[in-house]
């Protein structure tokens, strides 16, 4: 029994799957049958390589692969397919025949008929690409007279491809119905292009008035629905530009980018978005740049319209979240001015997403979906009406009771005036006696005071005098010193000669005045780099003069006595500043602070010089350096490391026959790479931060070495930085000096 029962079904599955697929097209008979249902008489083939020919198409072995589709209208949303449409069709009644073929949808790029009949094969080629002035009916959509001969069976071919969203919403009515249904929508179309044209010249009117460039906002988002509707339509290619199809076509993301423009700054602007949350203030900015991006594309790159259009759509979905979730957001943290708006871009906002997932694909093409953006823009602009009329009484409900506060101000303090208008009569009254009595002493002295007067006039001459020869000494002075300051900067090394020697360098010098106590020496031999950094005493005028001293004492000891050993250099340098400004015998205590390296050379490769040793020595200035191992697979630990000074002063008090040294530290530079820094105690000194303190020396060292893996461009701005920050708004202590170099 069971073997039965197999060997049954496998006949049944024999036979079943020798029967052929067949798409069963039943043929439609205007003279009898409805037209607004073509879902039983129409088949469709998706061409996905766009360029089969009707030739091929009509072919036998074409006969099978076209299928029907119960779905009114097909949606293809965003397709690079062609899609084909076959109807067999015959006309029993030939004393009416006047039917039209229509394609209810204005935005096809080629949509081609092939009309076959026993006798001929009429084909009419047309689309938003094809110029209007060539349509056989003066229509914003396609339309195709179908001419019966006779009562036999006819095909209809319809080809259609589009770069964008590919929708085909076909039917067969008759020309009395077509008159009917072009007066019924262009009278709509008609009411709604006049709002929205009545409410950009009533903003325009009220901008005008008020000055409110939110109403200048919302007439480009009107102006936006205008011309994008405009587009869909199709009245743009019958009305304005039918011979210029391909800027006709670019009029669609035209029309959103101008709506992205102005939904974005007028959601914004209106809802006060800035005081409530920046981020979404600042994507709603990024809108209206994306918006200007849009427009560009499709002005300066009609070849991507395609893909400008599917961009336009999804980027909406994106921009309608952020302008529902603006104004909510506004709303709710006290904006009361929003409720309507919300109401308004609510309706507003669902129309447009209605009409991208239509276009999309994502929902069926309808009377309501198709129609859903003109719908939503009548109620957006109804309600924003209201939402506009709504901020105009906030705003005057505010004004009112602003006023009413403002009136119960001016009635208190005119009861106050008042009240001290009685009080002060009185003591007028009172002071009016006294003065009636010092008068007579007044009269007296008055006399006196002339004389006085005089006397005061002659000396008033003579102190204009002084501060005019005052200002005069001033201008002088201040000449003298900015000259000064030239001299000072020509004595220091400049950044060239200093680079010629050091690849990497920075200097940080800010005097405190106009001139410096503070300066750096520089010096290149064959053999040695001398660098140091002095703080002489005093700042300014002294300063200066000081620094000159001690800059020309230096070089004489490395370039004429030929010392390059940092200690010996500090040693011949106090006593020559000692002996120089006859410290002994006039008690003069000037001197310096100091620190100063002598960057001994090992050889030179290639024109560039490799570095053996540095030799430090300091006078209360200490020096700081980090080294780092050439060699990536030595492991030794990161060396930082700050170096005190000898607790000396250059020049100054010195006690009888006191031989003053200064400590001379060496460094090795071999297999590493070194970062040192010398300085003076501006840095360290000066006030500022949160508590209006000190820098202090360890935060100083602490901030040296976390900039050790810089360059020195980057550390240069990091010093300089840090002190601006910290000083703030405090004045400047005194001079300050950082070096910082890399070898």
């Amino acid at each position: 029994m069971s073997k039965k029962i197999v060997l049954f079904l496998i006949f049944m599955g024999c036979f079943f799957m020798t029967i052929p697929k067949i798409n069963a097209q039943s043929v439609l008979d205007l003279a009898i049958t409805t037209t607004t249902d073509l879902t039983q008489n129409r088949l469709f083939y998706e061409d996905q390589t766009g360029n089969l020919t009707f030739e091929e198409i009509q072919k036998e072995t074409f006969a099978s692969k076209f299928e029907s589709s119960t779905k009114e209208p097909l949606n293809y949303g965003f397709t690079g397919s062609a899609i084909w449409l076959k109807i067999k069709i015959k006309n029993t009644n030939l004393q009416k025949n006047d039917y039209l073929a229509l394609m209810d949808f204005a935005v096809l790029d080629e949509v081609d008929f092939y009309f076959v009949s026993p006798q001929e094969t009429v084909v009419y080629k047309t689309g938003d690409i094809t110029p209007f002035t060539e349509r056989m009916v003066d229509y914003r959509k396609y339309i195709f007279p179908l001419s019966f001969q006779d009562t036999s069976l006819h095909t209809l071919y319809i080809r259609a491809a589009n770069k964008a969203t590919l929708q085909l919403p076909f039917k067969i009515i008759t020309t009395s119905e077509f008159q009917k249904k072009i007066t019924a929508e262009e009278l709509g179309f008609g009411i709604f292009y006049g709002i929205l044209l009545i409410m950009i010249a009533y903003n325009f009117f009220i901008f005008v008035s008020l000055k409110d460039f939110n109403y200048v906002y919302y007439i480009i988002s009107i102006s936006g629905s205008l011309l994008l509707f405009f587009s869909l339509a199709g009245h743009q290619s019958q009305y304005l530009l039918p011979n210029s199809p391909l800027f006709a076509n670019q009029l669609v993301p035209c029309g959103s980018a101008f709506i992205m423009m102005g939904i974005s700054l007028f959601t914004a602007y209106f809802n006060e978005v800035r005081k409530h949350h920046l981020i979404l203030y600042y994507l709603l900015w990024f809108a209206f740049f994306v918006g200007i991006a849009t427009l560009l594309a499709s002005l300066l790159l009609p070849n991507l319209y395609g893909r400008v259009i599917f961009f336009t759509n999804l980027f909406g979905l994106f921009l309608s979240i952020i302008v529902l979730t603006s104004s909510i957001y506004c709303f709710k943290k006290g904006h009361k001015a929003s409720r309507f708006f919300i109401v308004a871009f609510s309706f507003y906002i669902v129309g447009i997403v209605v009409l991208i997932l239509k276009n999309l694909g994502v929902i069926p093409s309808n009377f309501l979906t198709s129609n859903a953006g003109e719908i939503g823009a009548s109620l957006e602009v109804l309600f924003l009406s209201f939402a506009l009329s709504d901020r105009y009484n906030i705003y005057k409900t505010q004004k009112e009771a602003t006023q009413k506060t403002f009136l119960e101000m001016e009635k208190n303090a005119k009861e106050t005036l008042e009240k001290k208008v009685t009080e002060r009569t009185k003591e007028l009254q009172q002071a009016n006696n006294e003065l009636a009595t010092l008068n007579q002493e007044i009269h007296q002295k008055s006399e006196e005071i002339k004389a006085q007067r005089d006397a005061l006039s002659n000396t008033t001459t003579d102190l204009e005098k002084t501060v005019k020869e005052l200002d005069k000494q001033k201008t002088d002075i201040l000449s003298s010193i900015n000259y000064a300051k030239t001299i000072q900067r020509a004595m220091l090394p400049f950044q060239e000669r200093i680079s010629h020697a050091l690849d990497a360098f920075f200097v940080f010098y800010k005097p405190r005045d106009i001139v410096s106590g503070d300066f750096y020496f520089f010096e290149e031999k064959k053999t040695h780099i001398i660098f140091g950094a002095f703080d002489c005493t005093g700042h300014g005028v002294p300063g200066a003069f000081m620094s000159m001293i001690a800059h020309q004492i230096l070089s004489d000891i490395v370039n004429v006595k030929k010392i390059y050993s940092p200690d010996l250099i500090l040693e011949e340098l106090h006593n020559k500043v000692y002996s120089s400004l006859q410290q002994e015998q006039t008690q003069n205590r000037d001197g310096m602070d100091g620190a100063i390296v002598s960057i001994k050379k090992n050889k030179t490769e290639k024109g560039k010089a490799k570095f053996e040793t540095l030799e430090y020595a300091g006078a209360m200035n200490p020096f700081y350096y980090v080294q780092t191992p050439l060699d990536a697979s030595v492991t030794t630990e990161l060396v930082c490391t700050s170096i005190k000074a000898t607790k000396n002063t250059i020049g100054g008090k010195t006690k009888q026959n006191e031989i003053r040294k200064f400590e001379k530290h060496t460094i090795q530079l071999e297999g590493y790479k070194t970062n040192f820094w010398l300085c003076t105690d501006g840095f360290q000194d000066q006030f500022g931060g949160e508590k209006n303190k000190k820098f202090m020396v360890k935060n100083f060292r602490e901030l040296l070495f976390s900039m050790h893996d810089k360059d020195v461009k980057e550390q240069y701005k990091i010093i300089r930085n840090t002190f601006i920050n910290w000083k703030g708004f405090n004045k400047q202590v005194d001079d300050v000096l950082v070096i910082g170099a890399e070898i």
